[in-house]
This record gives C-alpha cells, structure tokens and sequence, in this order.
C-alpha cells in the first residue's frame, strides 16, 4: 500500500449560482416561490411569516403562537392528520428565530392538495382550545426549567443583556413568570397582526410536475386578510454603554464554567460584512481554525470552541463561545486574545487563506444547491433584504479578498477594548 507523505494538491473552487426560483403574486398578497426539484417524489411547503421573536410584544408569544398553529392542525378531533403523520410519512413543523417564524409540510406529493385545505383552515380560524393551550405550555416550561440549570444558556443570557440591554429583542429571554401570563388572548394578538396573508411568504419546493400546482394556487388564495393585520417594520434600538466583563457565579457546583466574548457588529448589507465573515471563519468558523488547533488541540483547554456572526433583523452580533474547566478560564481567555492580536499583526499565510475559501465556497456550494436547503436560505435573505445577486456579488468579493484587507478588517473590528466577556462560573 502506497502512503503519501505529502497532502494532496488544494484546487481553487468557485461558487456559480443554479438555477433561481420562479416567483408569483397572489391575490391576497402572499409571495409564492416555486421550486422544482425533479429527482424526488417529496415535497415540502413553508409559510413564512416576517416578524418573528423581534415583534412579540410579550417573551414566548411568538414560539407559542407556532406550537398552538401545529397542534391545531395536527388534533384527531378536527382532522385526520394523525393518520397522515403515522401511515403516510407526513410531518409537520414549526420553527421561529429574530426575524421570522415558519410553518413547514413535508409530504409525497398526491398528499399535498389533501392537507393544504386543513392548514389554510387554521391560519383562517386560529381554533386554539384553553386545555391544549395549558398543556402545551407546561411541556414548554419544563424544558426551560432543563436548560435554566446549563451554563450556556446563562452565559447566552448574560451576553445579551450586558451587550444589548434589558429591553432589546435579544434580551427578553422568558422566565417563570412568563408561562404563568401568557394567554391565549396573547397569541391570537400576535397572529391576527403577523400570520397573515400579506405578510406571508410560501415556498413550494421538491416535484412540481403532475398538475397539482394550480389547485395548490387555488387553495392558497382562501388565505384571508385581518382588519387589524400589520407589515412588519422592524424598530431600532439604540444600544446603552456597558462594562468590559460581567460575572454570573451560581451556587451549584460546575464542572465547567461557560465563557462568551464578542460585540455588536453591522448589518448584513454593509461592505464590511462579507471581509469579516471570512475573517470569523478563521478565527474559529470551522474545525481546522486557528481556535481550535490551539485551544482545543493544542492545550486541551475546551472540547469545542467556535466564533459565529449572528444574524439579527437590523445589525448582527460578533460571538466567541466555548466551555472549559473552571480552572483554565483566564488561560482561554488570554490565548482567544492573542490569536485575534495575530490576526491584526500579520498577514494570513496564503495556504491558510486559500483552505478558509474553499471551505466557505463548499459551504455555499450546499447551502444555495437547488433543493431544500435553497429555500431555506431564499427565507434568511428576504428577512435580510438581500437579492440573489449579492449573494453572487458576494462570493467574488471572497474569492478576491486579500491578506492585507482581512489584517485591517481586523484591526478595525477585532480590538480587545471593544469586547465584552461574560463569564458563568462557580461561586
């Protein structure tokens, strides 16, 4: 057997976008996107709703306004989903974030036109029943109760309050109080003003051949309008002025305490967005990052550790997150300084650079390949305002970026005096 003592060649990789969506206005005024995928008998739907966790005006009442929806639609009392769910392979799920929240169906195809009609029916009505309600709301409450006893979820908490302050979106985390005053009045306020059709997005992905696309048109148009519905306009928050680090020590014994550093940082139309992406992947975007190789393969400090840019309505937030031994938290804390002093100090050895590229452009390769994941990233970018073109506008300006241009997007954006720690950790 032949062993090599060298790695293989790197090629450069290019991202080309596919084919694009066919979209359609409705009547009623929902934006349909229609996307075929021909090997495959399966076929998902999504309603999207702009809004999200961003336009609740009480904790809870978005995700709960979605749960409610799923288990209406899914009740053997009023329907026969059940027996679609459990003989037919139909599943039917919710999800909701900062900027939208979503209804999704995954079916065979003949099944799509039978269980349309049972949705329409609920967006229409909103049939929520106090005893579901209640129990529904308990099952929610117990796993906050689990994740409340985690030094993630603190340290999530904690970042955001310190980083945004107590009245952003980003921070109104629900507590226990909040399961003992949500109504069902509540959710029914938050959707007659967002789950409605104007402000409704419908993705229609997988084998559209056979037909059954006008009769799905034809159903979709009984999606009504509300007297007091409302489009979503997304207020601005302005950011207070906060400390260096916050502390959160908690009485029960750790094994492991949860560290959190980062910043607010810019929308995703800014010029700079995309340079910092690329600089965040190497930092700590991927396995092979320079966070990782130090502090988890070097020094043995964490299992995990990785730097993200989440996405928000308006801006976004630059994060560092990772876990270690109570012991070692200074010594993590030090060694994610350097690196990022690194970054600022020299120039990103081409080899490095052309490894981070290329694990970007795989990524998007994925994320953007005409399937199911394409409609869920055709979701973010409406929420962002982006167009398709940017995104290919986009990945040229990665493929051109140089080492010298990352060095001064980091001197700009990667200063230690513009990060906030959070730290969860024992008494």
């Amino acid at each position: 057997m032949e062993f090599r003592n060298t790695p293989p060649r790197q090629g450069h990789l290019k991202f080309k976008l596919g084919n694009r969506p066919q979209t359609e206005k409705l009547a009623n005024g929902m934006d349909l996107y229609l996307i075929n995928v021909n090997s495959t008998e399966l076929v998902r739907v999504d309603f999207m709703f702009k809004g999200g966790q961003w336009m609740q005006e009480k904790p809870l009442q978005t995700a709960m306004s979605m749960k409610m929806l799923r288990e209406c639609i899914i009740d053997s009392s009023l329907h026969k989903i059940p027996h679609y769910i459990d003989y037919k392979g139909v599943s039917i799920d919710v999800t909701s974030n900062m900027s939208y929240c979503v209804l999704s169906l995954s079916c065979l195809q003949r099944y799509v036109c039978e269980i349309i009609p049972i949705i329409v029916s609920v967006l229409n009505n909103l049939p929520f029943e106090e005893d579901k309600f209640r129990i529904a709301l308990e099952q929610s409450k117990r796993s906050f109760e689990i994740s409340m006893d985690t030094v993630g979820e603190q340290c999530k908490r904690l970042f955001y309050k310190s980083l945004y302050g107590v009245n952003h979106p980003m921070s109104r985390f629900p507590e226990y109080v909040d399961y003992d005053s949500l109504a069902i009045h509540d959710l029914k306020s938050y959707c007659n003003k967002y789950i409605t059709a104007p402000n409704c997005n419908v993705f229609l992905t997988g084998n559209l051949t056979g037909g059954f696309v006008s009769d799905f048109i034809n159903t979709l148009q009984k999606f009504g309008l509300r007297n007091d519905c409302g489009f979503c306009n997304f207020p601005i928050y302005e950011l207070p002025k906060h400390d260096k680090r916050y502390v959160l020590e908690m009485e029960k014994p750790l094994v492991q305490s949860s560290i959190r550093i980062g910043r607010e940082f810019l929308s995703r139309t800014h010029t700079d967005y995309i340079p910092m992406t690329v600089l965040s992947t190497i930092l700590g975007g991927y396995f092979g990052s320079r966070l990782m190789s130090v502090i988890r393969e070097e020094k043995g400090y964490t299992y995990d550790i990785h730097s993200v840019i989440y996405q928000m309505p308006l801006n976004s937030s630059f994060v560092i997150t990772t876990e270690t031994g109570n012991r070692y938290v200074e010594n993590v804390i030090d060694d994610i300084y350097v690196e990022m002093d690194k970054l600022s100090s020299e120039l990103i050895l081409e080899d490095e650079l052309q490894q981070v590229k290329n694990y970007m452009f795989g990524n998007m390769c994925r994320n953007y390949e005409f399937g199911f994941g394409f409609s869920n990233r055709i979701m973010q970018l409406i929420c962002s305002d982006i167009k398709l073109d940017d995104i290919v506008a986009g990945a040229e300006i990665i493929s051109n970026i140089t080492s010298n241009e990352l060095r001064d997007i980091s001197i700009k954006y990667l200063s230690p005096n513009s990060m906030i720690e959070c730290i969860v950790t024992n008494t």
